[in-house]
């Protein structure tokens, strides 16, 4: 499937949108325009949050807003390793007689 930098669409209730099928399209970094009524807008951010959508913005257009959704530049099941310092480390110290201590 060829991948596009651009989708607009319109959601106008009833099924919920295809946010996968829209996510595989895009191109890495592309951009997702939405059209949706005011009182969805809500739900209609958490789909795309957890439909893999970044960077979800709205903008208000009269009766309706326009939700505006970025397409990740990694690729799905991407991973990086993490550095972590170990001085960052929390001991706990407790006893019967005290409470407990933090030591950092």
């Amino acid at each position: 499937m060829a991948s596009v930098t651009r989708i607009d669409a319109t959601f106008n209730g009833g099924a919920e949108p295809p946010l996968v099928a829209w996510l595989s399209m895009l191109a890495p970094k592309g951009i997702l325009n939405l059209s949706a009524s005011n009182d969805r807008v809500e739900e209609l951010k958490m789909a795309l949050v957890l439909g893999g959508f970044v960077d979800i913005t709205t903008e208000a257009a009269g009766s309706s807003t326009v939700l505006r959704a970025l397409k990740p530049a990694w690729e799905l099941g991407a991973a990086a390793r993490l550095n972590k310092p170990m001085s960052n480390v929390v001991s706990f110290q407790f006893s019967a007689s005290t409470k407990a201590q933090l030591f950092f």
